[in-house]
């Protein structure tokens, strides 16, 4: 389940995109549609720094092998042209290409070293990099009440961004909680925040609001707080396939 904690702080992303930190982060962003025996289904992955040219990163409780890869259509600046308007921007498509790697949504204790983070890393055809760049993945710590973005596409709508926790705009996103452990995640490798999400959100990179680097992969929604795996422990899995800063 994905969760608005409370009332719905979020805001086209075009309230935003004349911040550049934002812009930039948030171009990266694409809606991921693909296809699970004969079911089309929704969620958010991102373009970041990998060995391999025009990686995506999204959850492996959406796609977690080649032949839902071979499915997915990642669309690209699929989002308002103005804050509160209803004119849509011209988007792009590209198809999956090659299933990379999946660490398992649910841990166990049996294989620990490929479960519990939540993660699949593959490549799109095409050049999609060459015009909406790439996010950088940081290993770096954080700490509680570091500020964030949450860029996302929830139940596959336009493009969003949680930058407020509310809808009265007082109260910024950021982090309330680190090292946790959620649901069935990996030991202590969950960050919670109160920013909102809902269906379609999954996947959605959860970005340091200072610099635009990935610091969770949101997964989770939960009754006061939504929550992502640290981007730490899927550096650390991932190795050479990610570039971490």
């Amino acid at each position: 389940p994905e969760t608005v904690i409370l009332t719905d702080g979020r805001e086209d992303i075009a309230c935003h995109t004349n911040e550049p930190v934002i812009d930039a982060a948030q171009k990266p962003v694409a809606r991921l549609l693909f296809t699970v025996k004969r079911v089309q289904y929704l969620c958010t992955g991102e373009l970041v720094r990998g060995s391999n040219a025009n990686t995506l990163i999204t959850n492996a409780h959406c796609i977690a092998d080649q032949k839902t890869t071979s499915t997915l259509e990642a669309r690209f600046n699929y989002q308002y042209t103005t804050c509160g308007g209803s004119t849509l921007a011209t988007t792009t498509s590209f198809a999956g290409g090659t299933w990379l790697k999946t660490n398992a949504e649910k841990y166990s204790k049996r294989s620990p070293s490929t479960t519990g983070l939540d993660y699949t890393l593959l490549t799109l055809l095409g050049t999609p990099e060459a015009t909406f760049g790439e996010l950088i993945p940081t290993s770096a710590s954080y700490v509680v009440g570091t500020q964030l973005n949450f860029i996302q596409h929830p139940a596959g709508l336009p493009k969003k961004i949680g930058y407020w926790e509310n809808a009265d705009h007082l109260v910024r996103c950021k982090i309330d909680a680190i090292n946790q452990t959620y649901g069935s995640s990996y030991p202590i490798s969950q960050a919670g925040y109160a920013c909102d999400s809902e269906g379609g959100s999954s996947g959605s990179a959860i970005t340091r609001a200072s610099d635009g680097k990935v610091i969770a992969l949101h997964h989770y929604g939960m009754t006061t707080l939504n929550g992502g795996t640290m981007m730490s422990f899927i550096c650390t899995n991932a190795g050479s396939l990610l570039i971490c800063d």
